[in-house]
């Protein structure tokens, strides 16, 4: 399951207190904004983070459309 980074922009701008899945990409809520590694609703893994604290994180699941496979992939600007 993919956690969309629109999503969760718009879970901030919007103020919804929404959390998402890192594992299974499901939104869960209302969570408090920092949460971590809060129980899932959906799959049970106590891998549910605030919205904002994935935005501030800049970690979400993506998928490889052209494998199929999914990763953790972190969206840090390269340095060096």
């Amino acid at each position: 399951m993919i956690i969309d980074p629109n999503e969760v922009i718009e879970a901030v701008a919007g103020d919804t207190l929404a959390g998402f899945c890192i594992k299974c990409g499901a939104e869960n809520g209302p969570v408090e904004p920092d949460a971590r590694k809060y129980r899932c609703e959906a799959c049970g893994k106590m891998a549910v983070f605030g919205a904002q604290e994935l935005l501030f994180m800049c970690q979400w699941r993506t998928e490889n459309p052209d494998s199929g496979s999914s990763s953790d992939e972190s969206m840090w600007p390269s340095i060096g």
